[in-house]
């Protein structure tokens, strides 16, 4: 199987893909030529794409009403994904990282720059991308190594997620559900720093 793909290419390829589904697009600075996922995808890059629409099946009910209530401005876009990142990962995001965790903070930051895009500020997409991979580099890339890098990632979800649910079973799911649930509630949010709030 190839290396492990970067951080920043693995998110740039999710985020244009999520972007694609709804029907949006951002326009890319140099030196990246095309805001469509890539054409051949990494193994990871697949992995991480079933994975999230699995994720996103299960929590429909919680996860889909984030998006109209997002308020994503272009002095608080960053700060709000790291948010999102501290209230998954908690104060020692090693001690605390699990491939779903991961999985949750893919599908929250392109949430985010769904948002962006829908307000008419593309060029915060390329700002969240970058923020979403400086926090991988700087708190997680030692425990994605130490589980296996992104190759037992794919082992583990490279089949899309149906396969994902069969290996990690759905107790592991429900727990998730309790930590995404507490990321994604008006509450938390709000107890954070007002990541949510009324219209």
């Amino acid at each position: 199987m190839d290396l492990d793909p970067s951080h920043r290419s693995l998110l740039e390829d999710f985020v244009a893909y999520k972007l694609g589904q709804r029907g949006l697009s951002h326009p890319p600075p140099p030196p990246h030529p095309s805001p469509l996922p890539h054409p051949h995808p990494h193994p990871a890059q697949m992995a991480m794409r079933a994975a999230v629409d699995e994720f996103e099946r299960r929590f429909s009910r919680s996860f889909s009403p984030l998006s109209s209530q997002l308020h994503v401005t272009p002095s608080s876009a960053r700060q709000r994904l790291l948010l999102v990142a501290g209230e998954l990962f908690g104060p020692s995001p090693g001690a605390d990282a699990n491939w779903g965790r991961l999985v949750a903070f893919f599908a929250l930051g392109a949430a985010l720059c769904q948002e962006c895009v829908l307000k008419e500020m593309p060029h915060l997409v390329e700002q969240l991308v970058g923020c979403m991979a400086d926090y991988l580099d700087q708190h997680l890339r030692d425990w994605i190594q130490r589980n296996g890098g992104w190759r037992q990632f794919v082992v583990l979800y490279g089949n899309g997620g149906s396969d994902a649910s069969q290996k990690l079973g759905e107790g592991y799911w429900s727990s998730l559900k309790t930590v995404v649930t507490g990321a994604i509630t008006v509450g938390a949010f709000l107890s954070l720093g007002a990541f949510f709030g009324s219209k």
